[in-house]
């Protein structure tokens, strides 16, 4: 998840425990990170991984295919 104002740019590691319930394992701004696709991305889509597994080690999270499986109601899914 990203948030690109201010101009901080932060990003937002999470997954879903079930439809609606969105789990934030950690926030890092876009400096931190790096480019798309750097060493950074890689590493803190690991540490969220393992901060689930740690939180959660009895409950995967939640997957689905479409936008609106994750979020039930009120969900906004128009282009930028």
């Amino acid at each position: 998840m990203r948030i690109t104002e201010p101009i901080v740019r932060a990003r937002l590691f999470v997954r879903f425990a079930e439809p609606d319930t969105l789990i934030l394992t950690s926030m890092r701004t876009r400096g931190v990170l790096g480019a798309r696709g750097s060493p950074g991305w890689a590493s803190e889509m690991r540490a969220c991984a393992k901060a689930w597994q740690e939180l959660f080690p009895d409950h995967a999270p939640f997957t689905a295919t479409s936008i609106h499986e994750y979020v039930t109601e009120d969900c906004d899914d128009f282009e930028i």
